[in-house]
């Protein structure tokens, strides 16, 4: 507060000694020839990344383990990836995400706070996460502290304290934040979505219940720390500046005796495949929430999966994509739409989320699907095309460039099987994506007649709309 309250006089000085110095500059700039412009010079085009001399190795107890030599800030990053989540609770759905929470409630008998001191005093910070496959703690400091900081990283993932005194607190906190998410159209539509495209598997049970959050017990949490994360199913990334003989030494020390644990389990998950629309009531909502997707090839044998990212980006997946220009400039229905193209163990989505006006959602609908028809049936300019590729490959390039970035990107690519190779070619394939790639990848992934579309909004007012919009018409629900 000090520190703001010294700081307002100075910028208000700045600010009226500016005011004052407004007429004089705009007499002397009446009097002074105007420059005349030069243009910029052409953006240069992103090179190709080039990996540093990657080593991958495996303990004994089957934990792998990559070092990255990267960057030449004195900082160092471990990333623990283990395959764990939704497909070990046994049915008893939020296991994994209350163990994950209670992991970053101290750990070695120590607590969060000393925890969280021990990690700052390095340089940096410490946590646990967890989504649907993968269990995520990670650790950045100071390269000198590279050591010690695994000593901790093994400490909060081997040995939490996970006290059962503060589950009362953190199931709270999950109900506090489920019933938040029930007044969320975006939630909402995002939870409707989950179940309605991955149907019979536990990737698409969607939020939580109240009675879920209350039947998790500590018995279970610790049962699943115990029986479910193991040296079997993790894989550390380190990257930065670090001396690899000192880190490959703590890195046996801290976990070559971890047990062994199960192998992962893999149960690849099958999207919908067929028409179908998902409408939730909001009453008199000014806004509908929409949510359409359509499913992609299991990322391991997805041929197409690079010219599906350049096709999406031409279609929705950045600010100046034709469904963003047509939604938001042109008919002013929506501030932002925007689509994407992920995956997961089994399968992959293509999703556009739009928040647009109750009046104009079946308008919105049929533009959405006006713009992928015609994407699908003519190939893109030359120009409109290079833009998009010189956007995502300098967006590859950026991200990269950064030891959590470089970590995030090597681990996507290892948990498919995919080959490390393409991370150096991806530049290259970005730009080798033909016009005619783009409209083949759109016509032949993105039916209307495979999609899922979830909708939350005002249904006296949308419901009429959705009839006449012929792509969703059949399915949209009656009254």
């Amino acid at each position: 507060m000090m520190l703001n309250h010294l700081l307002r006089p100075a910028a208000l000085a700045v600010t009226l000694a500016a005011t004052a110095a407004a007429p004089a500059f705009a007499q002397a700039q009446q009097t002074a020839a105007a420059p005349a412009r030069e243009t910029p010079p052409p953006p240069g085009k992103p090179r190709e990344l080039k990996l540093p001399a990657i080593e991958t190795y495996k303990l004994a107890n089957g934990m792998q383990v990559t070092m990255i030599p990267f960057g030449s800030v004195p900082k160092v990053t471990l990333s623990l990836r283990i395959r764990a989540g939704r497909l070990d609770e046994g049915g008893k759905f939020g296991v994994a995400d209350f163990t994950s929470a209670l992991m970053n409630e101290g750990a070695a008998g120590q607590s969060a706070v000393t925890i969280a001191q021990r990690a700052g005093d390095m340089g940096g910070g410490i946590g646990v996460d967890n989504g649907l496959e993968f269990f995520g703690a990670g650790i950045s400091v100071l390269s000198e502290f590279g050591p010690e900081a695994t000593r901790l990283l093994a400490d909060v993932v081997r040995r939490p304290n996970l006290p059962e005194s503060e589950l009362p607190r953190i199931k709270q906190d999950a109900l506090r934040s489920l019933a938040i998410a029930k007044t969320s159209p975006q939630s909402l539509a995002d939870d409707a979505f989950t179940k309605a495209f991955l149907p019979n598997h536990p990737f698409g049970h969607g939020l939580l219940t109240e009675q879920e959050v209350q039947a998790v017990t500590i018995d279970d949490i610790r049962r699943f720390h115990t029986e479910k994360l193991g040296a079997k199913r993790a894989h550390l990334y380190v990257a930065g500046q670090f001396d690899a003989a000192a880190m490959r030494q703590a890195i046996e020390a801290a976990f070559g005796d971890w047990q062994q644990g199960p192998e992962p389990i893999i149960r690849p998950a099958d999207a919908a495949s067929k028409l179908n629309v998902v409408l939730i009531d909001r009453p008199d909502a000014p806004q509908s929430t929409i949510y359409l997707g359509a499913p992609l090839p299991d990322p391991r044998a997805f041929k197409s999966r690079i010219p599906m990212s350049v096709a999406n980006d031409v279609l929705g997946g950045s600010f100046t994509s034709r469904i963003t220009l047509n939604l938001r400039e042109d008919k002013g229905y929506t501030y932002s739409p925007s689509s994407s193209a992920s995956y997961g163990t089994g399968y992959g989505q293509w999703i556009l989320v739009a928040d647009v006006t109750s009046a104009h959602t079946g308008d919105s609908l049929h533009e959405v699907f006006k713009e992928i028809r015609l994407l699908g049936s003519e190939p893109p300019s030359k120009e409109e095309l290079e833009a998009k590729q010189n956007g995502l490959a300098g967006i590859w390039i950026l991200r990269t460039a950064t030891r959590g970035g470089l970590i995030s990107s090597l681990a996507f690519y290892d948990s498919f099987g995919l080959p490390r190779s393409e991370l150096e070619q991806y530049v290259g394939k970005v730009r080798a994506v033909t016009p005619q790639q783009v409209s083949s990848v759109i016509s032949q992934y993105l039916k209307p007649d495979a999609m899922t579309l979830v909708i939350v909004g005002d249904l006296k007012t949308v419901r009429p709309q959705l009839q006449k919009v012929p792509e969703i018409a059949s399915a949209v629900p009656s009254l």
